[in-house]
């Protein structure tokens, strides 16, 4: 009888084991993906303080936009530095900044209907050369702007309504300049060597969307270098 009582007790020590295994492989995995999530939250923490710090370093061009009076050309009327620009915005933005004027009527006869609210802007920048014909529209006039748009409707604002003079000589600072259009690159090299782009040029990322941070600073430094804050008619 000690036999088979001995015997009907392995298969429960061996049931117990296995048991016991099993509970420890599923508390390893769970302690490890722990780990990974605690791991990947701090990373994700150290971006966002390292993205916020370096943001910061924008906030005075943010006062200065508000002081200007040019905040009134954002569709929210804010220059928060981390709001994102729509196309037809940006244009708005541009022509309002080279003219210092904050109603398109001052530089362009409109009609009297329009199909979006920006379009008097979009349709003068684009006779301007600002931009292509129909290369922004009543369908992507909301979609959101990407920096090396801003800085090429600034570029063709400079040249094609304020004509001024380019400076276009080679930039090897600029580490990211082959990722662009012929045209985009001439743009953001004139940016960066007249001074008006000056916090990060090492790389652009201008495919980006636009944060109005960096879309401060271009209209800061454009009012400033071209005096267009007290440009009269």
């Amino acid at each position: 009888s000690d036999k088979k009582s001995q015997k009907s007790n392995k298969p429960k020590k061996k049931s117990k084991k296995k048991k016991e295994k099993l509970l420890k492989s599923k508390i390893t995995v769970f302690v490890f993906i722990g780990i990974i999530v605690v791991f990947a939250l701090i990373v994700f923490g150290i971006i966002k303080i390292v993205e916020y710090f370096d943001m910061m370093k924008y906030k005075k061009y943010e006062e200065k936009v508000e002081t200007y009076g040019f905040v009134e050309l954002y569709d929210n009327n804010r220059a928060k530095f981390s709001d994102y620009i729509t196309k037809s915005e940006a244009i708005k933005l541009v022509l309002g900044v080279t003219f210092n004027i904050y109603d398109i009527t001052q530089v362009y006869q409109i009609n009297d209907t329009f199909n979006y609210e920006n379009e008097p802007w979009v349709l003068y920048a684009s006779e301007k050369g600002i931009i292509g014909e129909d290369e922004i529209n009543e369908k992507n006039e909301d979609s959101k702007a990407t920096y090396v748009d801003i800085i090429r409707y600034f570029y063709n604002a400079k040249t094609n309504i304020l004509n001024k003079e380019v400076n276009t000589s080679e930039n090897d600072k600029i580490k990211d300049l082959k990722k662009y259009k012929p045209d985009e690159q001439i743009a953001i090299i004139d940016m960066v060597n007249s001074g008006i782009i000056a916090q990060r040029i090492d790389r652009i990322n201008g495919h980006n969307k636009a944060r109005k941070a960096y879309v401060n600073e271009i209209i800061v430094n454009f009012a400033e270098k071209y005096n267009t804050i007290t440009l009269d008619n």
